[in-house]
């Protein structure tokens, strides 16, 4: 395995968590709703479920009880910033 890989396999939680990161940042920029109190942006955010030694796992979610209701009226990105983000971190791992 290459040098690289084996320093990104390291710090495997770090880097997907900042992947992820960047895609709650892109989706706060982008989204189509009308943004009055600031929560559902401030919620939206990367968050590491599990990590051991033989699996990590990092979500992109946005925290508020409204979020599934603006989700589907298709008033934000988040299936999109998830995929690009996920094909983003095939690129590095891979």
């Amino acid at each position: 395995m290459h040098r690289k890989h084996l320093r990104t396999l390291d710090r495997i939680d770090e880097v997907m968590l900042g992947v992820i990161g960047k895609a709650a940042a892109k989706e706060r920029r982008s989204h189509a709703y009308n943004n009055r109190t600031g929560d559902l942006e401030q919620s939206t955010e990367a968050i590491l479920i599990s990590s051991s030694p033989s699996l990590t796992q990092v979500d992109l979610v946005m925290g508020m009880y409204y979020a599934e209701y603006i989700h589907k009226r298709g008033l934000t990105n988040i299936d999109q910033v998830s995929q690009e983000a996920e094909d983003q971190l095939t690129r590095l791992l891979t």
